[in-house]
């Protein structure tokens, strides 16, 4: 039987404008990037962008490096965006753009994990009443994925048979599933109620009460599942808190949950690097380079690392540690393919550098001009300083990948550059 991780999104932490040659009067774009709960970019997750109370729908797929572009036609609005992929967590959240800016968000998707019945919990279940039917019944239907069905099941189960622990703890995922929280925060109660301390109707609990915006009782829930699973996975939910408190301008709780989430796994990179972004958009640059400090002992060559370093040295006005760090950049650029400069040029356009990010692009087509998705951010970064340059790319990249994900908003991107 499967049930989903709840949603494991990481969030940039800034959105940079675009010179107004290259948007219409509200218009906004999301470049987005989704990524496994290992950090490896996650292709084919099918990204379905709605207004809610309209028929407005835009669907996109992530491409080979987890990437998708949207182009907003009225960033004064609120969108809802949706991330699917068979075998992953399915993700919701309501994004407001700005116009005539880019918002890059990433996003990390967990694998479906098993749910429902051990060996163990079957074996307990063996000889028990009608109730045991309904679950069975309950179990079959999640196995179809039809999860209105299961839950019916499950709460006749609990019904008939109100000790059923492992029914309510299938109710508890299942209401998560369903959006029903404060359902399965009463139905996580029960099964605590009959398995004090089980992992699982913790982190049910906790997912629910997060989902529901309660801050005191998810820091509670939190605690309370820190305490039995210092994990990965928990890191990862620690992550989410950080990333949403940041995106709602919460920078001090932000700080606070990315450094919980390096407590739980000290080896959550990413966790660091965030740290150092919401540091840096706080003026905190030593803070940034000290947060970068287990990264880089890592990986010397972390050029995402080695960028945000060197960003936050040259803003705090540390001209040699800046020149050094600079050298280190590229030194380690100097070594890396072209997917490697990529990901710097990337990390340089986050941090609205842009001649530098321009400057790394192009490196990377240099040495491999077939790269489709470097001529794609290229297009992005010149388009606000070289129109000529930003139409050359955009086109070289729908010449190279005419069928990429990206290839609808580089069509409107170029009807814009008249």
């Amino acid at each position: 039987m499967i049930r989903n991780l709840r949603a494991l999104s990481l969030a940039l932490l800034a959105a940079f404008a675009l010179a107004a040659s290259a948007h219409a009067v509200g218009e906004g774009r999301i470049i987005g990037t989704v990524n496994d709960d290992k950090g490896e970019p996650l292709p084919g997750v099918k990204v379905t962008f709605t207004r809610p109370g309209t028929d407005y729908q835009q669907e996109k797929i992530s491409d080979g490096k987890g990437r998708f572009t949207i182009l907003v036609l009225d960033a004064t609005k609120e969108y809802t965006l949706r991330l699917d992929k068979e075998g992953y967590q399915s993700y919701e959240e309501v994004l407001k753009p700005k116009p005539q800016d880019t918002l890059r968000i990433s996003y990390q998707l967990g694998k479906l994990v098993p749910v429902g019945p051990s060996a163990d919990e079957l074996k307990e279940l063996e000889g028990k009443n009608e109730a045991v039917a309904f679950f069975n019944e309950g179990v079959n239907a999640l196995r179809s994925n039809d999860l209105s069905t299961a839950a019916t099941k499950f709460e006749a189960a609990t019904q008939n048979d109100p000790n059923l622990a492992p029914a309510f703890g299938a109710l508890a995922d299942v209401y998560v599933e369903l959006g029903k929280n404060p359902e399965a925060v009463a139905a996580a109660d029960r099964f605590l109620q009959l398995q004090p301390g089980d992992a699982r109707g913790i982190k049910a609990r906790f997912d629910a009460l997060r989902a529901m915006g309660d801050k005191a009782k998810t820091d509670e829930a939190l605690e309370a599942l820190i305490a039995v699973e210092k994990s990965r996975e928990t890191a990862v939910r620690i992550y989410n808190l950080g990333a949403e408190s940041s995106r709602a301008g919460n920078r001090d709780d932000a700080v606070a949950y990315l450094k919980r989430a390096i407590d739980v796994d000290p080896t959550l990179d990413q966790a660091y690097t965030a740290l150092a972004q919401v540091y840096m958009v706080m003026k905190s640059y030593k803070e940034a380079v000290a947060a970068l400090e287990p990264v880089l002992a890592r990986d010397p060559q972390n050029l995402e690392g080695l960028t945000i370093r060197f960003e936050a040295l040259k803003s705090s006005g540390d001209k040699e540690g800046a020149k050094a760090a600079e050298a280190a950049m590229k030194t380690a650029q100097a070594a890396q393919s072209p997917e490697a400069l990529y990901k710097q040029g990337i990390a340089q356009y986050n941090s609205n550098n842009l001649p530098s990010a321009i400057e790394t692009l192009e490196k990377a087509v240099a040495a491999d001009p077939n790269y489709a998705k470097a001529h794609y951010m290229l297009g992005l970064a010149y388009a606000g300083s070289d129109t000529a340059k930003a139409k050359a790319h955009l086109q070289k990249f729908l010449e190279l990948s005419p069928d990429d994900p990206e290839a609808a908003s580089a069509r409107e991107m170029l009807t814009y550059m008249k």
